[in-house]
């Protein structure tokens, strides 16, 4: 009973962060899900073992590949996150969190 009761939590908030956020906040979000779920803490940062596509990932956000490359390459850019076809890193944990909570305040939800 458990285990339905995580799954129905767990698609609760994806419903949330697609209906309420931006592109890049709902991908933060998922991003930052995935760490906590699939990761694990590493000195170089939050390692995502899951191969993850950006097309995946695009279906995981509700946008185009397209869009999550774009998004993507913006994160890697600013050295907070980097991803190859084994891994996806989060460099800078503290700082993707920061970014995430920054749009729930200039929307007002925080």
């Amino acid at each position: 009973m458990r285990t339905l009761g995580d799954k129905i939590q767990s698609l609760t908030e994806k419903m949330l962060i697609l209906s309420l956020h931006e592109t890049e906040q709902r991908l933060i979000s998922v991003l930052i899900q995935l760490a906590q779920t699939h990761g694990d803490m590493r000195e170089s940062g939050w390692r995502i073992t899951l191969p993850l596509t950006h097309r995946e990932l695009a279906h995981s956000v509700g946008t185009s590949r397209e869009t999550i490359n774009r998004l993507m390459r913006k994160l890697q850019k600013e050295d907070i996150v980097t991803m190859n076809q084994k891994e996806c890193i989060i460099l800078d944990p503290a700082r993707l969190l920061k970014r995430r909570n920054s749009f729930d305040h200039v929307k007002g939800l925080g």
